[in-house]
């Protein structure tokens, strides 16, 4: 864990990450649309102590999304609602629009 937060996590280590996965697809010759980004997202910056604010995540969740998207990879985020989602799980919750916006879904 302790390699892991020291990590930068922005737009260029997002596409270099995307780059080497590019280059292994085609190292064994597979299409663009059967590398698969299965389960990707941050946690939702929600009250006192949150894992991390909110623009900082819709920032993260773009990069990934548009590093992945340039790539010709498909992707789908961790849940729709809840601490990772586009809403916080209740019926009449809106969805998170600046999210939305950051993914290229609005």
């Amino acid at each position: 864990m302790h390699t892991y937060f020291e990590l930068p996590q922005d737009r260029e280590f997002a596409q270099a990450e995307f780059a080497k996965i590019s280059r292994w697809r085609e190292r064994y010759g597979l299409a663009q649309n059967r590398v698969f980004l299965g389960e990707f997202g941050a946690v939702r910056g929600v009250g006192k102590g949150a894992a991390t604010r909110n623009e900082y995540r819709n920032l993260y969740l773009k990069d990934v999304v548009d590093a992945a998207g340039g790539a010709g990879f498909g992707y789908i985020m961790w849940a729709y609602c809840g601490p990772y989602g586009q809403t916080m799980c209740d019926v009449d919750a809106p969805l998170d629009q600046a999210l939305l916006s950051a993914i290229g879904l609005r």
